[in-house]
């Protein structure tokens, strides 16, 4: 039997987890010339020494009707407080330091994702990345981050401003 070929725009994979073993010619494009190949039915193989990404449905959307969006906020262990009268607020939130339980992430009651990262700008002030996703279940019972939003929070010291001069 033949591979058959992936639709354009996709890169064939191949996959050496069970199946009949056949040797398969690389394009000219790639690295490797001789791959050996074991199929597996009749799903698309996986390339050998690459982990392929989770499969999962990018236009899944859980019903909005209830409005029941719960957030899991990954934050610095030792976050620098920020004095600001704006303050980023997150309701039905669970605060994690340390992803360490994938059941925090593959929960069904997550749906949305936020990390939060602070670092020191080249003028010395405090910058804030806030990075906010998806979580989008996966088909092996896992879960996926789709980050589609970095909200960038500046704070600066008066004294760093420019001076401007009045004239008249």
């Amino acid at each position: 039997q033949a591979l058959s070929t992936p639709r354009s725009g996709l890169t064939p994979s191949y996959d050496l987890r069970a199946g009949s073993t056949e040797s398969l010619t690389a394009p000219s494009s790639a690295t490797v010339s001789n791959i050996t190949v074991r199929r597996r039915g009749p799903f698309t193989p996986v390339v050998p020494g690459r982990h392929a990404p989770a499969v999962s449905n990018p236009r899944h959307r859980r019903s909005r009707s209830v409005s029941d969006e719960r957030w899991l906020e990954h934050r610095p262990p030792a976050p620098v407080p920020l004095n600001t009268v704006m303050q980023p607020v997150i309701k039905k939130r669970k605060s994690i330091t340390k992803l360490t339980d994938v059941k925090d992430l593959a929960n069904s009651k997550t749906s949305k994702y936020c990390l939060m990262t602070q670092e020191q700008d080249s003028e010395g002030d405090l910058e804030t990345h806030i990075y906010k996703g998806d979580v989008v279940p996966t088909c092996g019972g896992g879960a996926q981050v789709i980050l589609n939003d970095v909200e960038i929070l500046k704070q600066k010291s008066p004294g760093s401003s420019p001076t401007r001069k009045r004239s008249g």
